[in-house]
């Protein structure tokens, strides 16, 4: 057996399920949900929360794709900076775009505890410069933060 390196910190430590047999024959199902990635795996919880019969595929395994390559940031907001969308498509979008983002952490929180992952959720970020241009950067985006959003 050749020991190949992990491509990401997920494949260095996940603990590998047992193989769950490949699906044979005819399901009764409301909703079938293709990839077991975040939004798959998500996506199929609502639903089964919400009272439907869920059938959730995935070709290889949980978090196979670019799931299972995510950082795993739980932080609010986008790329681009606020500043940007809000030239795009203006401050109220732009505000609704940042309530999402919002919701979403709350969403993620919200389902840690109810379902009892254990995950080494720990909560905070932080945004570092090192330049005083970057620190120029980084005050002018808290206030805008704390001003519109």
């Amino acid at each position: 057996m050749s020991w190949k390196p992990a491509n990401s910190w997920y494949e260095a430590t996940a603990r590998r399920p047992v193989e769950a047999p490949a699906l044979a024959g005819d399901v009764d199902t409301d909703v079938c949900v293709v990839g077991a990635g975040i939004a798959g795996c998500s996506a199929a919880l609502h639903l089964a929360e919400r009272g439907y019969r869920v059938v959730l595929l995935e070709a290889e395994r949980v978090g196979f794709g670019a799931s299972g390559r995510s950082g795993g940031q739980l932080i609010p907001g986008y790329a681009s900076g606020q500043a940007k969308l809000a030239a795009q498509l203006g401050k109220v979008d732009t505000r609704r775009l940042w309530d999402f983002t919002i919701e979403g952490v709350d969403l993620v929180r919200d389902r840690v505890q109810k379902h009892a992952i254990d995950c080494d959720l720990a909560w905070g970020h932080v945004h570092a410069g090192i330049k005083p241009r970057q620190r120029d950067e980084l005050k002018e985006w808290q206030r805008e933060l704390e001003d519109d959003f």
